[in-house]
């Protein structure tokens, strides 16, 4: 069995357009709703396929799982942290 991954990264400036060229909006598909369609369209042609998604955010140094359960306040903090060969 073969496997594969893949990255959605945005990086810029407050209001830069990030949010929406990943999210989109009513009239125009975000970058993570046209990547979904493809992978779950090659899922449904494929005999065996996994899926495993993540969805981060890196907001004044923090790391934020946004899939974690959570209340509507509160979103689950993680260690942010670099590889010291690579820092």
């Amino acid at each position: 069995m073969s496997s594969a991954s893949a990255v959605c990264f945005a990086f810029g400036q407050t209001g830069a357009g990030k949010t929406h060229t990943l999210l989109g909006d009513r009239s125009v598909r975000g970058l993570y709703e046209l990547a979904a369609a493809d992978l779950f369209a090659f899922a449904d042609a494929s005999s065996s396929l996994d899926v495993v998604a993540s969805y981060y955010e890196i907001y004044c140094g923090q790391l934020y799982d946004l899939l974690a359960k959570r209340s509507r306040s509160s979103v689950s903090r993680l260690s942010l942290m670099c590889d010291p060969s690579l820092c």
